[in-house]
């Protein structure tokens, strides 16, 4: 692992809120986002290249076929999806994610992305940016081993502050969470045990709703998904 993070992503094409993600609290006070999803990305990407570029960190940031100008911030030239047209894109992505530490997994119009599968697979320590992403059987895989989420005001109010804290992660420690990660992909993935878990967790809430109702609502099965 060469690069300290990675961060391959567009950010103009990204347009509305989840539903899911308009219901999360962010701030205290606030029940929706006061700021578009394509500021999120945005500002990571400026965070990152600032932090990098300030620390001499060996990083890989890319806002794809947006231009960044020199200090970070990502011009959205086009309303279109612009990313579309940069060739390579899912190989630059995985080539990325392969050879770094950790890889930061943002939301866009949805609540989860495919990064998030592709960072595992990479063995690349998912850092998800994003208040209601859909952990997949959570009845089985522990996420708390690899995992590390950020509240997605965090990134508005001091980004600085949530490097440093990756920087400080001892190393002992970070191979415990990529050795957590070589477990839990074959649980997540196709080659594995994807498809049982997906039936296991598929019966587990079944049995769940015919033995209370189907009426009755559980907070614990909202935090999950398939």
């Amino acid at each position: 692992k060469d690069s300290f993070i990675s961060l391959i992503a567009g950010a103009c094409a990204v347009k509305n809120h989840c539903a899911v993600c308009e219901k999360m609290g962010y701030v205290p006070g606030k029940i929706r986002p006061d700021y578009a999803p394509a500021d999120l990305r945005k500002r990571l990407l400026f965070a990152v290249f600032t932090f990098c570029t300030e620390q001499k960190r060996r990083c890989t940031w890319n806002s794809l076929a947006n231009p960044m100008d020199k200090h970070g911030n990502v011009m959205c030239e086009s309303k279109a999806d612009r990313h579309k047209g940069f060739s390579g894109t899912e190989a630059y992505i995985q080539e990325s994610m392969e050879r770094s530490l950790f890889c930061i997994v943002p939301r866009g119009d949805s609540a989860a992305s495919r990064r998030f599968y592709n960072a595992i697979t990479k063995l690349c320590i998912p850092v998800v940016v994003s208040n209601a992403f859909p952990f997949p059987f959570p009845h089985t895989v522990d996420y708390s081993k690899f995992v590390i989420q950020i509240p997605e005001h965090r990134i508005f109010q001091n980004a600085t502050a949530i490097w440093e804290e990756l920087t400080s992660i001892p190393e002992d420690k970070i191979k415990e969470m990529q050795e957590a990660m070589m477990v839990a992909r074959t649980e997540l993935t196709y080659e594995g045990n994807a498809i049982e878990n997906l039936l296991n967790e598929f019966h587990l809430r079944m049995s769940y709703i015919l033995s209370v109702g189907h009426d009755h609502h559980d907070k614990e099965w909202k935090t999950g998904g398939f």
